[in-house]
């Protein structure tokens, strides 16, 4: 994400400087589609979900790292030689 002060000179560069869009972009060394998009908001836009957050890492009770054990492992028995 590009900082705020960078926000305000591409958009100084542009709006009073009348520099084009294209040169903008060449003279900070970024994508012409970021100066469009710092063009269209006067702050950087803070970060969206595109779609709510997924299950949590427990399901039913059981972790990931107990699921890839095998069943002999998570019921071992002391084994007694004589």
């Amino acid at each position: 994400m590009k900082c705020v002060g960078l926000y305000g000179q591409v958009r100084r560069a542009v709006y009073v400087e009348g520099l084009s869009r294209r040169e903008a972009a060449r003279r900070f060394g970024i994508d012409p589609g970021t100066v469009a998009k710092m063009l269209a908001f006067s702050v950087p836009p803070g970060y969206q979900r595109h779609r709510p957050p997924g299950d949590p890492e427990c399901f039913n009770g059981r972790y990931p790292h107990e699921r890839r054990l095998s069943p002999d492992v998570r019921n071992h028995q002391r084994i007694r030689s004589d």
